[in-house]
């Protein structure tokens, strides 16, 4: 029999490891899926590692944040550039978001070790199309999940809040969904105009 704090340890190690196993299939075989919008942040972190470039924006598009591209450039001095060490920052996100989900959910809403697993569940292990999105770098898919829990980890402090969700926006408009919905939690909670 379990106690509490090795459940703890148990589901949260098994998610992160479940996490890791459907990247790696990406990670270790590029072309299970790799395109040249990948390729281009990939680019991009090769000229900043070089100090040929400091782009603040993609490539061609001046809408999305390069903050993957800054994080893959000390990854690419460090181990060299290749679809692998392209992608580890996407890997660390996507860990950190598990560690957070289980946080939150523990301390935060004090739902059950099992439940907490169960709610994680989706998110680590996704179908296989959803998995190869959120381990790119191309459209910044798994980037508004951590913007989204670190703005509810600081959601009491408003210049922080406005800080992350401002580059959350400006890194991915999506971000801007959780932004809405903590809004609403407020709302219905009727402590929006609270100090």
């Amino acid at each position: 029999v379990f106690r509490g704090d090795q459940l703890d340890v148990l589901f949260l190690t098994l998610l992160l490891s479940l996490v890791f196993a459907r990247a790696a299939v990406f990670m270790f075989f590029p072309h299970a899926h790799f395109d040249s919008d990948q390729a281009v942040f990939g680019l991009m972190g090769k000229d900043i590692a070089a100090g040929r470039g400091f782009p603040l924006f993609m490539y061609g598009q001046r809408y999305m944040l390069s903050i993957g591209s800054w994080l893959c450039a000390g990854v690419f001095k460090l181990f060299g550039a290749t679809p692998f060490t392209l992608k580890l920052p996407m890997l660390v996100y996507n860990l950190a978001i598990v560690g957070l989900l289980w946080t939150l959910l523990r301390r935060e809403a004090g739902v059950g070790p099992i439940g907490a697993f169960v709610a994680i569940l989706p998110f680590a292990l996704p179908s296989v199309v959803s998995a190869s999105r959120l381990i790119e770098h191309q459209g910044c898919n798994v980037e508004p999940f951590l913007f989204v829990l670190v703005g509810y980890l600081v959601r009491n402090r408003p210049i922080a809040l406005g800080l992350v969700f401002g580059v959350g926006f400006l890194n991915r408009e999506f971000a801007l969904i959780g932004f809405i919905a903590l809004l609403a939690i407020d709302v219905l909670e009727g402590s929006l105009v609270k100090r």
